[in-house]
């Protein structure tokens, strides 16, 4: 990823514009705008699956709990139904957020390399 005149790639944009897109848009599109396409390509990949395993898990949850839930609110008997555990919705969310997060970290911190790399060296 070289800045050489034969290089073929343009360098990676060092302004918030890739943390921006990496926050609010979507992780890993940061990175690809920083010319780290592997990293961007982890983040993407990793939160796309955990996204789909959380969005699961919390329907099958809901599909559990409104039923109860409704059952309670017209007073009817809920012998054998407790609703699940709330863990397990939390602990595939921290996941979620965990890659998020992470993600974050990656695209300031490779913001910040491509500023080092493009600063004039005395």
């Amino acid at each position: 990823m070289s800045n050489t005149p034969g290089s073929k790639r343009k360098p990676g944009d060092p302004s918030w514009v890739p943390v921006f897109w990496s926050i609010v848009v979507y992780p890993g599109i940061g990175q690809w705008m920083q010319n780290r396409r592997n990293a961007g390509t982890f983040y993407a990949a990793v939160f796309t699956v955990l996204a789909f395993f959380f969005t699961w898990i919390l329907i099958t949850y809901l599909l559990h709990v409104v039923p109860i839930l409704r059952d309670a609110l017209q007073g009817l008997p809920l012998e054998g139904r407790e609703i699940p555990p709330l863990r397990a919705i939390v602990q595939p969310f921290g996941a979620v957020l965990f890659v998020y997060i992470g993600n974050v970290i990656d695209v300031l911190r490779g913001r910040l390399q491509l500023i080092r790399a493009a600063a004039p060296t005395t």
